[in-house]
């Protein structure tokens, strides 16, 4: 007959609980039961369920006019994850998660495909959507967070890696590149550029100031050995 396409399947449970520390009381907890398949050629599938609780004290914003009510909250959930074989010059990798949250609903996608044109060079983006809907309060969010990431290597010494990334939710864009020369084992300098933009800058009224943040540091490490 024909032979299973994948090499291996395994199953699991993971489980976690986060106590205040003033109290004691649960805050939050979860259990997953999930499975893990890996194919033959290399790439993964991995999925589960999950059941949460989630005790909220306090109510918080997650998008202009959208927040958690305080309140106990069980909800479930079940995602499903592909992830392409390391060895691949090109690397797609995809997941989606589909369940209650909190007392309304999320749907999440993600994409994070990675490309290796050449050994000294590695392209990817990330991106997630975030649906969510609490129908009986009327309220609902479309939340996007893409990033960019850039990373060259000129030999094992030099190497660059830059990062550019967008959250709908904040309106902020932000940039981090790190570049590193290796002298030599345990002897490393760093040179990092971070910032952060603000995204949403209306004509009118007041407008924040186009970068939130800046910083340039410089770092460099030397291992004694005796």
């Amino acid at each position: 007959g024909a032979r299973a396409p994948f090499r291996s399947v395994n199953a699991n449970v993971g489980s976690v609980v986060f106590r205040r520390n003033g109290d004691g009381t649960v805050e939050s907890a979860a259990i997953e039961p999930g499975f893990r398949m890996e194919l033959k050629g290399g790439a993964e599938i991995t999925g589960g369920v999950r059941a949460a609780y989630e005790s909220v004290r306090a109510a918080f914003d997650l998008d202009d006019g959208v927040s958690v009510p305080a309140g106990d909250y069980w909800f479930r959930d079940a995602n499903l994850r592909y992830m392409a074989a390391r060895s691949a010059s090109f690397r797609p990798t995809a997941s989606v998660s589909i369940g209650q949250f909190f007392d309304g609903r999320l749907v999440s996608v993600s994409a994070t495909p990675a490309w290796n044109p050449s050994r000294h060079l590695e392209l990817g983006i990330d991106y997630a959507c975030n649906a969510i809907r609490f129908l009986d309060r009327g309220q609902s969010a479309d939340i996007h967070l893409a990033r960019m990431r850039i990373q060259t290597a000129y030999d094992v010494h030099l190497s660059l890696a830059t990062f550019v990334q967008y959250n709908s939710a904040a309106d902020l864009a932000s940039v981090n590149a790190r570049l590193r020369y290796n002298f030599r084992e345990g002897n490393d300098l760093w040179i990092v550029y971070n910032e952060t933009m603000n995204t949403e800058r209306p004509l009118m009224g007041l407008r924040p100031p186009f970068s939130q943040a800046r910083a340039l540091l410089v770092k460099y490490t030397y291992t004694f050995t005796w």
